[in-house]
């Protein structure tokens, strides 16, 4: 029975150092272009925030639109890539890499943000 016992401690053991070894699983997501993290966005207040402070923290934007009233949408374009992949020893190996385009919106009136958002 002790020797059941031992056996048994000892194949869990080795399940548990070899399984550490055996599977592998790596993950990252890059941007490029304006991207504008939420710490960024979480620190603009709209009727407070002015136009420069927008300019001298997110650069510049990729477009500028002015509406009829003089209102303006910036937009600040970027892509973030998703790359994973796994494997287990001599059983499996894959690799995933996907691309999603987005884009962070500031709504200007008179200099002064009124509205932001992400799409």
């Amino acid at each position: 029975m002790m020797k059941q016992a031992m056996q048994a401690a000892a194949l869990t053991a080795a399940v548990g150092v070899l399984s550490g070894c055996l599977v592998r699983v790596n993950s990252s997501s890059e941007y490029s272009g304006n991207y504008v993290p939420p710490t960024t966005l979480s620190k603009v207040e709209p009727g407070k925030t002015t136009q420069e402070w927008i300019q001298a923290t997110m650069g510049e934007p990729n477009t500028k639109t002015t509406l009829k009233d003089g209102t303006e949408i910036w937009r600040f374009e970027y892509e973030r890539t998703r790359s994973s992949s796994g494997s287990v020893f001599l059983l499996l190996d894959s690799d995933s890499r996907s691309r999603v385009r987005g884009a962070t919106f500031v709504e200007l009136k008179d200099g002064i943000v009124q509205k932001v958002w992400r799409d």
